[in-house]
């Protein structure tokens, strides 16, 4: 095969993009050089600003521009974070009190009252009462742990501590519960 124009079938190289993380304010900020953009922007991401800029810029200038628009990065960020907050505890509130339910009837465990919590540290927990509380972040989670969770805590409902008389209950209802545990301390609620 024989072609007029040899270099028009050279793959064009995409240029590459190169990013650089600091923490600025409290806020990790990601600089990501990029040889499309034609000025700085800033983007409030899920858990970090993304500052976007020319190949040729300094990050020395990005950094300024990102200092210059604290107060905005604040309000939008602060923003953000709550409606996150907000889709997550919606989509908790349709999913985790459904399958507490399913859960409870299935084993034959027995509760009190269910409340949906954001803390910081714990995925679950059982009271005295059997009141049960689960963390909205395990609706972001895959069923089998969402289960696990589920299970865990109902669990206590007839054990109220960590005995292998109550490991042998998790296992009864749920063989691979050490495996999922395993699985789910390398996630921070």
């Amino acid at each position: 095969m024989f072609f007029l124009f040899p270099e028009l079938l050279k793959k064009e190289k995409k240029p590459k993009n190169t990013v650089k993380k600091e923490i600025i304010n409290g806020f990790e900020v990601k600089f990501q050089k990029h040889a499309f953009s034609r000025s700085i922007r800033i983007s409030i991401k899920n858990g970090y600003v993304l500052t976007t800029l020319p190949k040729y810029s300094s990050y020395k200038m990005a950094r300024e521009f990102v200092l210059s628009k604290m107060s905005w990065i604040e309000a939008n960020y602060k923003e953000k974070k709550e409606n996150n907050d907000k889709e997550t505890r919606h989509l908790a509130k349709k999913i985790l009190p459904k399958r507490l339910e399913e859960l409870s009837k299935k084993y034959g465990f027995k509760y009190n009252k269910v409340r949906l919590t954001n803390a910081k540290k714990r995925w679950g927990s059982c009271s005295w009462q059997n009141n049960i509380n689960l963390n909205i972040n395990l609706a972001k989670l895959d069923e089998e742990i969402i289960d696990y969770v589920i299970l865990h805590e109902l669990c206590h409902t007839k054990i109220k501590n960590h005995s292998k008389k109550f490991w042998d209950l998790v296992l009864e209802k749920m063989p691979n519960a050490l495996e999922i545990r395993k699985r789910l301390k390398k996630i921070a609620p």
